[in-house]
């Protein structure tokens, strides 16, 4: 009965027929068969499930990490962020410091040594990080350099050098002004708020500039293309320019990839974190393809998580309405090294953070719906190699590799998403 069912006879004669060219809605071949098959093992007793598409892990880029001009003139010849983190008295309650060289680990490396950044992205493929999101810098007003560009020699290298990092990148633009308490702007801080480079995002010339110059790394093989095609790319506040001035740049940006053969433009991410709100986001939302949960100041913006206890996104924050939602998570965020006694520690171990991430990609299971809107289902960890901040996936002298095999694991455990929350233990009806 349940073969007579299956009315095999009207299959094989619609077998004798080509399969669709091109895009068909229904009655095709092709059709037919996405029909027989789940009937067939429904029949069988077997169940029918959903499989998410597979998260592709981009862990946030610090390309710092060696001298800059900027920072010898702002703080001391040849300081970077190792300075802050060498000289800090992080007693009772120590902070994590890169594992040794001679123990495996990468040390307190020079970015500029290619073979640091190869072992980077031998690290990273070798645990499930599918790419790097280098932040990018370029300012435009008085005091600004002269080519807009700030910390561009390791994405530089990267795209037009030695080619390492060699894994899939893309580039965010980090646009908040640089400031002396290092977070771009709050005329309430208790620390120092004075203004070390200004960014006031130019004119049409200088977006111009930009998108040419961006244009050049979205032709590299490795940078990450998305939805058709389109070049990634994520901007860190889109509501802190002026709301014709982010239009601007972005409508140029826009203009300029399809003249370099981008047909379909550009995939611009907005961040969604502690200043989404403040910035006013939601008026340059229609700038923006999809939105990026930049943990753990997302808990900042939505009442639906809360750091102290989560450590990665379950679901779509309802206030950004229907736009796709790439998740994330974080390995921990603590500011002690550059901010003293005005730093807010939130301490992510590795199995807690291993842990949020199996329940992150659980719940993308549950919602098979999500698929049809983040088809590439990118999913974004803060951060790689942030050392100022404590969050890093690198390894480190407490936890060595743990936050990497975090990520390894979980992203080897990805579940099947069921039709129905006993659908295991029954047979479903045909």
């Amino acid at each position: 009965a349940d073969h007579a069912r299956l009315r095999p006879a009207r299959l094989a004669r619609a077998a004798a027929l080509e399969w669709t060219r091109g895009y068909r809605r229904d009655r095709g071949v092709e059709h037919l068969l996405e029909r027989l098959l789940p009937t067939a093992i429904r029949a069988a007793g077997g169940v029918v499930a959903h499989l998410p598409p597979a998260p592709k892990v981009l862990a946030l880029y610090f390309p710092q990490f060696h001298p800059i001009p900027e920072n010898d003139r702002f703080w001391g010849k040849d300081f970077t962020e190792w300075t802050l983190l060498k000289t800090y008295d992080d007693a009772p309650f120590p902070l994590r410091r890169p594992l040794a060289v001679a123990a495996g680990g990468l040390g307190d490396y020079d970015l500029r040594a290619i073979e640091t950044r190869r072992r980077q992205a031998r690290l990273a493929k070798d645990h499930g990080v599918h790419g790097f999101i280098f932040y990018h810098y370029w300012f435009s007003g008085s005091g600004a350099p002269r080519n807009h560009r700030v910390m561009e020699t390791i994405p530089e290298l990267a795209a037009f050098g030695d080619g390492e990092p060699d894994i899939p990148f893309a580039l965010s633009w980090a646009n908040e002004p640089w400031t002396k308490r290092w977070a771009g702007g709050s005329a309430n801080s208790t620390w120092n708020d004075t203004v070390l480079l200004p960014q006031d995002y130019g004119n049409k010339a200088d977006w111009d500039d930009h998108a040419r110059y961006l244009v050049r790394f979205f032709r590299h093989k490795n940078y990450i293309r998305v939805a058709g095609n389109k070049p990634l790319f994520l901007v860190y506040r889109l509501g802190h320019p002026p709301l014709a001035k982010a239009r601007g740049f972005l409508e140029t940006l826009q203009a300029v990839a399809r003249d370099a053969g981008f047909k379909n433009g550009v995939h611009v991410v907005s961040t969604v974190g502690n200043f989404y709100g403040d910035d006013r986001t939601e008026r340059a939302a229609d700038l923006a393809d999809a939105t990026m949960h930049f943990w753990p100041q997302l808990c900042a913006f939505t009442k639906a998580c809360d750091h102290r206890v989560d450590a990665a996104s379950e679901d779509d924050v309802p206030a950004l309405g229907a736009r796709p939602q790439y998740w994330g998570a974080y390995a921990g965020f603590d500011t002690r090294a550059r901010q003293g006694k005005f730093a807010h520690p939130k301490i992510v171990p590795p199995k807690r953070f291993r842990n949020a991430l199996l329940k992150s990609f659980g719940a993308m299971a549950r919602r098979p719906a999500r698929a049809d809107r983040v088809r590439d289902n990118l999913f974004f960890v803060m951060a790689w190699n942030e050392w100022g901040e404590q969050a890093v996936l690198e390894p480190t002298d407490m936890y060595r590799f743990e936050y990497l095999e975090a990520v390894r694991s979980a992203t080897r455990r990805v579940p099947v998403g069921l039709p129905w929350p006993d659908a295991a233990a029954r047979r479903p009806p045909v």
